[in-house]
């Protein structure tokens, strides 16, 4: 049915230097109606990515935006797997397993591949959890997150 989540399936996509339009229409394509974003410094050399201005751009398009980097963002010092072992790591895992049952979303850092992201070790995370991650390259490239190389 659309505009519902798959049963265990979450998205995720990198903002990278793609254009306001290309980056809501992929959204929208994909039915996205929820923006999770997971940079820990929600600013970007692109102004449309800056954390105001992308909540604006999925708020113009009907879809919510929330920020979550306090718990899931990258850049930890001594390591994001370290990171990954804190309760409020976990803490936040469970809030997007909450919100992955309400309606489809994408996690989403500044990284176009997600193997060059703290998004891949969330991803392999949830996967042990028995989510489907599914990676939003491009509009005709979706890659699951267990079929693609490190």
């Amino acid at each position: 049915m659309p505009g519902t989540p798959a049963q265990n399936e979450i998205h995720t996509i990198g903002t990278a230097a793609r254009g306001p339009e290309e980056f809501a229409t992929l959204l929208e394509t994909f039915g996205i109606k929820l923006l999770v974003d997971l940079r820990s410094v929600p600013a970007s050399r692109f102004p449309h990515f800056s954390r105001e201005n992308l909540a604006s751009l999925c708020h113009s398009r009907g879809i919510d935006y929330r920020w979550m980097g306090e718990s899931l963002g990258g850049r930890r010092q001594g390591g994001y797997e370290i990171w990954m072992a804190t309760a409020a790591f976990l803490q936040g895992i469970e809030r997007l397993e909450e919100l992955a049952r309400t309606r489809p979303f994408a996690l989403c850092c500044a990284e176009r591949l997600p193997q060059q992201c703290h998004r891949w070790l969330i991803a392999g995370f949830l996967e042990q959890r028995g989510w489907r991650v599914l990676h939003i390259i491009g509009p005709d490239n979706v890659a699951r997150h267990a079929q693609l190389p490190l």
